[in-house]
C-alpha cells in the first residue's frame, strides 16, 4: 500500500466524533420525542444513553423533570444535584431543586434552594417569588407552632405564668386555625404527662378562652388579679378604677391584715411585697370556678384619662419615672427641648395615648379591656355609682370595707361651659383653686380621638351600664 492510501489519523478521530455526535444527536432527539408523546421512562433511558456520550448539566436537568412528573422526588432531587456539580451557576436547575425539595417536605432546603437561584438570577418569574415567599411564611408558623408548645411546657412544668408575654407574641403569629390546631397538639403532651398540674384542660385552652393570649396587648393575670382564700373571692385591680380601695379590702380581709396595718406600707407596695406568688393552676382554676366570687371595676373611659392625666402629671412639679419618661417622649415626638418642669399638655398627652400600643402603655392609662379579657365576671361595678358597688361587695361577703384609704383624690372645681382646659400645661394648673373637671378638657377633635383609640372600653362600659 501506497503512503497516500495509509489512514490519516486526524481523519479517523474526526470520524469518530462524528459517529459520537450523531449517536449523541440521535439520543437526544428520540429523548425528545418521547417525552413529547409523555413517554417518560422511555425518554429517561435515551437521555441516559446521550450521558454515556457527554455529560452536559442540562441532561442532567432533563432526566430530573422527568423524574419529577412521575413524582420520583428522590431521583428528581439527585439528578439536580447532578447537574448543580457540573454547572453550579445555573439558576435554572436551583429553581426545579427548591420545586423537588419542596414537594418532598423539606421546606428548609427548599428556601435554600430558591435563594440560590435568585442569587444567581433575581429576574426569576413571579412564581419563583412567590413560592418562596410561601414557603418562608409557612416555616415560620411552624417555627411558632414549636415555640407555642414549648413555651407552654415551660410553664406547665414551673406552673407559673412568668414565661407569658413570649407564649403571648408566638400565639399571636397564627392564624385562628393554628391556634386551634397547637391548642389541640399541645393536648398530646397533656395526655403523655399524667402529673401535669391541669388535668382537664391545657393552660393554653385556659388562657387562649379567658382572652389572655388575644394580642400581645393582653396583661399578665398574675400581677391584676387577686386572690382571697377567706372571701373565696378573686378581683381584678385596674388602676384608675377604686383600686387602692379594693386592695385594701383584699388584704384587710385575708391573714395578712395584721402585718399590714402594722407596717404602715401603702396597699400597693404591701401587695407587692408581701403577696405570695401565685401558681398559674391556682390562679386559672379560680379563675373558672364557680365557687370563687369574680369581681371587677371598670370607669368611664373619659373619667379614667382626665383623672390619670392630672394625677400622674399635671398635679406634680415632679412627677414620678413613669410619667417622666412620657413627658420625655413627647418632647422627644415633638421635637422641642426636654423640660419636665413645664411637662405636656393634655391634648398632647392624647397623641401619645394614639400612636402608642397598649402594651407599651402605663396602666394607669392602658385600655381596661387589656385587663378583663374574657374572665367570667361575677359582678362587674362602676366607678361612677361606687357607693353601689361598695353595698354589694359588703352584703355579698358579710364585711365592712374601710373607706377614705385613697391619697390621691383629686380637686375639682366649676367653671364656665366654654372653658377648656386641653392645652394648658400644668404649671398653670397647678395655680388654679381647683382643677377642672373632665368635661373641660374634651373639645369635640379630642373626644373623637379617644373614642376610637379606646373603642373596646367603651363598648365594654356600655354593657356594664346596661347590665
Amino acid at each position: 500500500m501506497s503512503q497516500s492510501h495509509l489512514p490519516n489519523s486526524t481523519e479517523s478521530l474526526d470520524n469518530a466524533a462524528q459517529t459520537e455526535e450523531t449517536l449523541f444527536r440521535s439520543a437526544v432527539d428520540r429523548a425528545k420525542q418521547c417525552a413529547a408523546d409523555e413517554q417518560w421512562d422511555e425518554a429517561i433511558a435515551y437521555y441516559k444513553k446521550a450521558l454515556e456520550l457527554r455529560s452536559q448539566a442540562w441532561i442532567y436537568l432533563c432526566i430530573g423533570q422527568l423524574l419529577a412528573k412521575k413524582e420520583e422526588y428522590d431521583g428528581a432531587i439527585s439528578y439536580y444535584r447532578k447537574a448543580i456539580s457540573v454547572n453550579p451557576n445555573n439558576a435554572t436547575v436551583y429553581v426545579f431543586l427548591g420545586i423537588a425539595l419542596e414537594l418532598k417536605g423539606n421546606g428548609v432546603g427548599a428556601i435554600a434552594s430558591y435563594q440560590k437561584a435568585l442569587a444567581l438570577e433575581m429576574d426569576q418569574p413571579a412564581w419563583v417569588h412567590l413560592g418562596l415567599a410561601n414557603l418562608l411564611v409557612n416555616q415560620a408558623r411552624k417555627g411558632f407552632l414549636s415555640a407555642v408548645e414549648h413555651y407552654t411546657q415551660v410553664i406547665e412544668k414551673t406552673d407559673s405564668l412568668d414565661n407569658l408575654k413570649p407564649l403571648k407574641q408566638a400565639v399571636s403569629k397564627l392564624d385562628s386555625v393554628e391556634q386551634h390546631m397547637s391548642v389541640e397538639a399541645l393536648d398530646d403532651y397533656r395526655y403523655a404527662n399524667p402529673n401535669s398540674t391541669l388535668q382537664k384542660e391545657s393552660i393554653v385552652q385556659r388562657l387562649l378562652r379567658l382572652g389572655f393570649l388575644e394580642s400581645d396587648s393582653a396583661v399578665n393575670p398574675k400581677g391584676y388579679y387577686f386572690i382571697n382564700e377567706r372571701l373565696k373571692a378573686v378581683y381584678c385591680s385596674i388602676p384608675k378604677n377604686a383600686c387602692t380601695l379594693f386592695k385594701t379590702m383584699m388584704v384587710e380581709q385575708s391573714e395578712l391584715v395584721l402585718p399590714f396595718q402594722s407596717s404602715g406600707e401603702n396597699v400597693h407596695v404591701f401587695f407587692d411585697q408581701n403577696m405570695q406568688e401565685v401558681s398559674a393552676s391556682r390562679l386559672l382554676n379560680c379563675l373558672c370556678s364557680p365557687a370563687y366570687f369574680k369581681f371587677v371595676v371598670l370607669r368611664d373611659p373619659f373619667k379614667r384619662l382626665v383623672s390619670a392625666y392630672l394625677d400622674k402629671i399635671a398635679k406634680h412639679a415632679t412627677p414620678e419615672p413613669f410619667a417622666q419618661s412620657v413627658i420625655k417622649n413627647v418632647q422627644s415626638h415633638l421635637g422641642i427641648e426636654e423640660d419636665l418642669e413645664q411637662s405636656i399638655t393634655f391634648s398632647q398627652f392624647v397623641d401619645y395615648l394614639v400612636r402608642t400600643p397598649d402594651s407599651s402603655l402605663n396602666d394607669h392609662w392602658r385600655p381596661q379591656s387589656n385587663f378583663v379579657g374574657n374572665t367570667p365576671f361575677d359582678f362587674i361595678g362602676r366607678f361612677e355609682d361606687l357607693g353601689n358597688v361598695i353595698n354589694v361587695i359588703e352584703n355579698k361577703f358579710q364585711i365592712k370595707i374601710k373607706q377614705n384609704v385613697s391619697s390621691h383624690r383629686t380637686k375639682y372645681g366649676k367653671y364656665g361651659d366654654a372653658e377648656f382646659f386641653d392645652n394648658v400645661y400644668p404649671q398653670q394648673l397647678r395655680m388654679l383653686d381647683a382643677l377642672p373637671d373632665f368635661h373641660h378638657f374634651y373639645t369635640k377633635p379630642i373626644a373623637q380621638k379617644i373614642s376610637s383609640r379606646y373603642d373596646r372600653d367603651f363598648q365594654l362600659y356600655e354593657r356594664c351600664v346596661k347590665a
